[in-house]
C-alpha cells in the first residue's frame, strides 16, 4: 500500500505481511530495489548476537541516520 500527497511525494507505504513474511530480508520495486528491508525477527537476531557492520533505521528518507536541516 502506497500513499502520495497532493504534490505526488511519497507519504507512506506498507508491505503486505503475507507476501514478505517468508523473507527475513528483502528489497522492493518501490525504491528501484536500492533499499534493503528486514523483519523484526531478523533485526533482533542481529542485535542479540552482537553482529556489526549493519545499521537499522526507520526513517527511509534519511537512511544513514544523520541529523539534517537547520538547527536554531
Amino acid at each position: 500500500l502506497v500513499c502520495f500527497d497532493a504534490h505526488d511525494n511519497l507519504e507512506s507505504f506498507q508491505f503486505h505481511t503475507e507476501k514478505v513474511s517468508v523473507f527475513p530480508v528483502f528489497r522492493t520495486k518501490l525504491d528501484t530495489y536500492l533499499g534493503i528491508f528486514c523483519n523484526e525477527e531478523f533485526k533482533s537476531k542481529v542485535e542479540s548476537h552482537g553482529l556489526t557492520g549493519i545499521s537499522f533505521g526507520e526513517d527511509i528518507s534519511n537512511p544513514i541516520g544523520e541529523p539534517y536541516g537547520v538547527s536554531h
